[in-house]
């Protein structure tokens, strides 16, 4: 009975321990910006805007369907699309935060508890079984910062404009490399 009662405890507090840390952890993507030649910038909202080489479109499609999303000639895409706070039902709320809730980075905050908890659940779903990410990370914008969640066949990068508190910005990219992400999405937002 005794080690039992032991090991419960042992779990619990390894289990607290591990969701402290994950929670309070975030590394800082590296990667360096280049210069861009020509550069077409693709915007969505007030938030959302991308420069994209110009090369990088030659016989891309790109169309609209609730944002924008470019697909290349290989079958790679990404979509860019915002996330307001009456869209996710929590008008006035600080959506700045939301992107960290959803990424498993914060579990606590000043937004309202049932925000968080909604947060928290769509990150579940969404970013942990859909994407499963091998790494997360933040990069800093030229308004804001950045989070990106990289998995094996999609990534997630969130957009923060810290002057714009209602709003925020979603890319999805499918089948792309990361190095693709890194010189036709990451290179027309990253500071």
């Amino acid at each position: 009975m005794k080690h039992s009662l032991f090991r419960m405890i042992m779990a619990i507090t390894c289990f607290a321990i591990t969701q402290i840390s994950f929670a309070n952890s975030i590394i800082d993507y590296k990667f360096a910006k280049t210069d861009i030649n020509e550069s077409v910038e693709i915007r969505a909202g007030s938030v959302g805007a991308i420069k994209i080489p110009v090369t990088a479109l030659a016989e891309a499609k790109i169309a609209s369907v609730d944002g924008v999303v470019v697909i290349f000639r290989n079958g790679s895409h990404f979509s860019l699309s915002t996330i307001r706070d009456d869209q996710v039902g929590f008008k006035g709320v600080d959506m700045r935060n939301w992107p960290q809730y959803l990424l498993g980075i914060k579990t606590k905050g000043s937004e309202p508890a049932p925000f968080i908890e909604q947060a928290i659940k769509a990150g579940k779903a969404t970013i942990q079984e859909q994407i499963n990410p091998k790494t997360i990370s933040k990069f800093e914008t030229e308004k804001g910062i950045g989070y990106i969640a990289i998995g094996e066949k999609q990534t997630v990068i969130f957009i923060v404009d810290n002057g714009q508190s209602n709003i925020i910005a979603q890319i999805t990219a499918t089948k792309m490399s990361e190095k693709d992400i890194q010189t036709i999405i990451l290179n027309g937002v990253i500071k």
